[in-house]
């Protein structure tokens, strides 16, 4: 509902800065032919301002050729127009929002492939850093994956599997980030949970070394500060940790620690299970 609000806001904003700059319009012409009832020479106009890159004569056009137009053959170029115009103008929001329209009415339209790569790319140029919410990065991801499933011929799959594993590593350092917020705040428990759930989620990351060390050191630290009755469980987890990572890494960067580690933690069970016995 957020992005939504923010979206709209963003559209009247634009539309109210068009609004200003049509005000200052030196050439009279232009006012002309906005209070104009001449809708062939204002989509002619149209064109000429869209090709010739002026984003703020061409937008009240459109969206005045709309009223006039929407329902028609010619809305569908001036749709197209509109989002485009909006993509070069920066406006990522409102250019994502307005190719997703357009490529849900006019599936089959000659611009329709180019629509949905904008689409996924207005998407992309939108996702925000690593620090906020990242469900704008997985609409992303998911708009390039359309891309590349519908249009799999096209010569931007290439560049758009190039802008998924971009997102991809986004949401995998954003990951790995919030894992660790839970080792720096000594939530030991939690840290394990979310570290080991980082490490399935991303079995390929270059950071997994440093995720498995982390993984056994949060399960040791969390059973040296167990409570009695959990110690020993505990670990016997941080030695399960410890030989799972020495299947993937026999040496190590991390191996004085985490040598530290086992033994104190064979130790302690071993003390704990003469106690038991």
């Amino acid at each position: 509902m957020h992005i939504v609000l923010e979206m709209k806001l963003k559209y009247f904003f634009t539309i109210l800065y068009m609004a200003a700059l049509t005000g200052f319009m030196a050439c009279s012409p232009y006012q002309k032919l906005l209070k104009s009832d001449d809708v062939a020479l204002k989509f002619q106009k149209a064109e000429e301002y869209y090709n010739k890159k002026d984003h703020q004569r061409v937008l009240p056009l459109l969206e005045d050729l709309l009223t006039y137009y929407r329902g028609t053959a010619q809305a569908e170029k001036i749709y197209y127009m509109m989002a485009d115009t909006y993509y070069k103008m920066g406006n990522y929001q409102l250019a994502s929002y307005q190719f997703k329209t357009f490529v849900d009415a006019y599936p089959f339209s000659q611009y329709a492939e180019e629509a949905l790569y904008l689409y996924a790319y207005s998407l992309f140029s939108d996702s925000p850093n690593k620090d906020l919410d990242q469900a704008n990065t997985v609409n992303a991801i998911n708009a390039f994956n359309l891309f590349i499933n519908k249009y799999p011929e096209s010569n931007r799959i290439e560049e758009s599997n190039k802008n998924i594993d971009d997102l991809k590593a986004k949401l995998e350092n954003k990951a790995i980030e919030n894992a660790m917020l839970y080792y720096q705040i000594r939530n030991y428990k939690s840290a394990v949970w979310a570290l080991r759930h980082v490490a399935n989620q991303y079995p390929a990351s270059k950071e997994r070394e440093k995720i498995e060390y982390y993984i056994v050191k949060s399960s040791y630290l969390l059973a040296e500060k167990s409570v009695e009755t959990k110690k020993r469980e505990r670990y016997l987890n941080t030695i399960q940790y410890y030989n799972e990572f020495r299947e993937h890494y026999p040496t190590s960067v991390y191996d004085a620690d985490l040598l530290r580690m086992y033994k104190d933690a064979n130790y302690q069970v071993d003390k704990l299970n003469f106690k038991r016995s």
